[in-house]
């Protein structure tokens, strides 16, 4: 009994030597940050010096590795799976391989995946002067954590705010576009998620835009020529109708006597025509 105890504690500590001489493998991942549907290569380069063709995988949040070919390739998705995680997230990720017994695990690697949600972006009111306001409402994934919103006009400029619901004046977007009234500001929005210390963007929302009319100036004083001229009443209180220079005027001048005294016009009528 005594002899077979020394023979497993001999072969456990032969094993744990060897196991210790065993160099570990390099984890390479390329690229590091990719959406769910875009695929990662891992590789884990073992010692030339070991024949191994399969390698272990496992993420940070497993204990167990998942048996792969040394060099494989995995769906954002896929490793979201095997990481127990969802989007946006870092995944951790380490190899091994075994040779009579499990080698030392590799470096850590990131893989960084991204959302492949959108916001959506809200106008209101889609038309204004250039003297009222307009909220931009960018509404993110309620699942997603995100850190800022960002604004951006397609002939412009990003504004970066950490507030999603913002509201701007007609000029502030007049200067943002770098456009002038009246104009059609179109417009999207995204978002960004902090993973680590780095932060990584959403895709665009869809367009969205915003008429921009110009202010009408009227001048005080000034009369509109649209509207019809009225006649005039010269100084000696003739009638005078206005003449139009496009077209061939003949104007008759009529006058009124001044008006008899009452007495006079007892069962009278008269009238004074004069034809100038």
């Amino acid at each position: 009994m005594a002899g077979r105890r020394l023979l497993v504690i001999f072969i456990y500590s032969f094993l744990e030597s060897y196991a210790q001489a065993l160099l570990p493998p390099t984890l390479t991942v390329n690229p590091p940050v990719i959406s769910e549907t875009d695929s990662v290569t891992l590789h884990c380069q073992t010692p030339s010096s070991v024949p191994v063709s399969q390698c272990y995988f496992k993420t940070m949040r497993t204990k167990r590795g998942k048996v792969f070919p040394c060099l494989k390739t995995l769906t954002g998705t896929e490793l979201l799976e095997m990481s127990h995680q969802s989007s946006p997230a870092e995944v951790k990720v380490t190899c091994f391989y075994l040779h009579a017994t499990q080698s030392p695990e590799s470096n850590i690697s990131s893989i960084i995946i991204r959302t492949s949600l959108p916001p959506t972006l809200t106008v209101n009111p889609p038309v204004i002067s250039e003297t009222d306001s307009v909220t931009l409402h960018c509404q993110t994934p309620s699942s997603v954590p995100v850190s800022q919103c960002h604004f951006y006009t397609l002939s412009g400029e990003t504004v970066k705010d950490v507030s999603c619901l913002k509201t701007l004046t007609g000029t502030e977007l007049l200067e943002m576009s770098h456009q002038s009234s009246p104009a059609e500001v179109e417009m999207t929005c995204f978002y960004t998620v902090k993973l680590g210390e780095s932060h990584y963007l959403s895709p665009h929302s869809d367009t969205s835009s915003v008429t921009i009319h110009s202010l009408s100036v009227s001048t005080p004083g000034t009369k509109d020529s649209s509207y019809p001229a009225t006649s005039q009443k010269t100084a000696s209180g003739e009638r005078r109708e206005p003449q139009n220079e496009n077209l061939d005027a003949y104007p008759l001048y009529c006058s009124i006597s001044e008006e008899p005294a009452a007495s006079e016009l007892k069962g009278v009528m008269y009238s004074t025509v004069q034809t100038h």
